[in-house]
């Protein structure tokens, strides 16, 4: 009985398709949206690494997009609108209070019960 590679090569043959050697995947080094790249350590879970860097003090993306999901979940509409939306085109209705709330949510430890 013929290996799988040996009849993928007949088959190929057969269809006139000459079977190319495969190239190994390339690869892309992990960053983050602020174009910092991330500091991996041995033996802890990429996860921690994701998770320090979402709830750092001068990550501006994470406390806005919460708080921003948060105000349009209580009160059917965000001060981004779609909520998940957020890009230069698309500038907040009350961006002052967008900071205000997103500096709080921080401040609180990111407490989602201080927000509510």
């Amino acid at each position: 009985m013929p290996s799988d590679a040996a009849a993928l090569a007949c088959q190929a043959r057969i269809s006139g398709v000459t079977p190319r050697p495969l190239k190994p995947p390339r690869t892309v080094p992990a960053t983050f949206l602020d174009d910092k790249e991330p500091e991996w350590r041995f033996k802890k879970s990429p996860r921690v690494t994701l998770a320090a860097w979402l709830t750092a003090a001068d990550n501006p993306f994470f406390a806005r997009a919460a708080v921003n999901r948060l105000w349009g979940f209580v009160f059917g509409v965000g001060i981004v609108d779609p909520v998940d939306d957020f890009h230069e085109q698309n500038r907040p209705s009350h961006p002052e209070l967008l900071g205000l709330l997103a500096k709080a949510f921080v401040d609180s430890g990111y407490d989602v019960k201080f927000l509510l």
